[in-house]
């Protein structure tokens, strides 16, 4: 289930990224909120201050990847195939790798990141935990 919630808001966001590189889309229903006039609605550029990004495009593609993964992942683990762990496995630890590489290039540590690398640290630990029964009843 944590596989295919990452893909789902991974996917979403990785979009709204690739297709406003501006960070419009992702801004805009908070922003919205704040300022119901549309006022406020783009992303600071600031946030890309200490990265080595000029849009918000690339981190977008990336973060596409990472919710494809786990897509990849979950699908795979619904059907019990053979790759199921491996892919399972690399998809958290993409996860984490994202998470940990926006902490140190956005200098944040919010509630929805410590969140996802939780996600992704049990994604990483239920595959490994089928890895290890299987090969645990596999030699009995």
């Amino acid at each position: 289930m944590a596989k295919q919630h990452v893909a789902l808001t991974a996917i979403a966001g990785g979009l709204a990224l690739v297709l406003a590189p501006d960070g419009s889309i992702v801004q805009a229903p908070r922003a919205l909120l704040a300022a119901p006039d549309g006022s406020i609605v783009q992303a600071p550029r600031a946030l890309l201050a200490h990265t080595p990004f000029h849009s918000f495009a690339l981190p977008g593609a990336i973060l596409l990847a990472v919710g494809l993964m786990n897509a990849v992942a979950a699908i795979r683990v619904i059907r019990e195939s053979a790759s199921a762990n491996r892919t399972s496995i690399f998809a958290g630890v993409a996860l984490f790798g994202w998470i940990v590489g926006e902490m140190i290039l956005l200098r944040s540590a919010n509630i929805l990141q410590i969140g996802y690398l939780a996600i992704a640290y049990a994604i990483v630990g239920e595959a490994m935990r089928r890895i290890a029964a299987h090969t645990l009843f596999a030699r009995t």
